[in-house]
């Protein structure tokens, strides 16, 4: 599946759909959510190593 940028009110925001439903990814600064098809949600950050 891939995943096309769409307009967002703020961060970046990008869906996408097939056969098994519809996902995102929510972008702004260090944090993200993915939405997978189904609704399940992984919330992510990015962290500095060293």
């Amino acid at each position: 599946m891939g995943l096309a940028h769409v307009v967002s009110g703020s961060g970046a925001l990008y869906e996408g759909q097939n056969h098994a439903g519809k996902a995102s990814l929510f972008t702004k600064g260090s944090d993200a959510m993915l939405t997978l098809p189904g609704g399940t949600q992984k919330q992510c950050k990015v962290e500095e190593i060293g």
